[in-house]
């Protein structure tokens, strides 16, 4: 199932993967402050030739469980939520702009090129009621929790 990404706040059209670097004694010591910051926001570089991660809060309320993620600077085409399963994978990218890479930089610390997020939904999720929605960098993910079937007795027969 592919879901499209609207502006609006409409409804959109039809495993964490949380990393933590090794640790290499002397190695860690020279490039873990570099190893961790990899790790943590993705490789980057002008080029847009590696990933980043957007950061995400994830909460839930009394209805929904609610993902927000970081993507500023990322075109609304450029957004495409994918749910396989109970995995859902949020992928966006950000280019780096043309006339900024004709530019003589001394730093650059924007993350540009595909980021990726994979989330393993609850067994309680409504895969049919996912809305998202974007604003002001932020994409909000917002999936309905399945009335709770309600419990009964069961006979033994003997």
């Amino acid at each position: 199932m592919v879901i499209r990404v609207s502006s609006s706040g409409r409804k959109p059209e039809s495993s964490d993967t949380s990393y933590s670097p090794p640790n290499f004694g002397l190695f860690d010591k020279v490039f873990g402050d570099y190893l961790n910051q990899l790790a943590n926001r993705g490789g980057r570089t002008a080029q847009g030739q590696e990933n980043w991660l957007p950061s995400v809060d994830i909460y839930e309320n009394e209805r929904d469980l609610v993902i927000k993620a970081d993507i500023p600077g990322v075109d609304e085409k450029e957004i495409d939520l994918k749910l396989e399963g109970n995995i859902l994978t949020i992928s966006a990218y950000r280019e780096f702009d043309g006339e900024d890479a004709k530019r003589n930089f001394y730093q650059v610390e924007g993350s540009y090129g595909r980021a990726s997020r994979s989330f393993r939904l609850p067994e309680t999720a409504d895969q049919d009621k996912i809305n998202a929605s974007y604003k002001n960098g932020v994409l909000k993910v917002t999936i309905s929790s399945k009335p709770e079937a309600a419990s009964r007795s069961i006979k033994v027969n003997t």
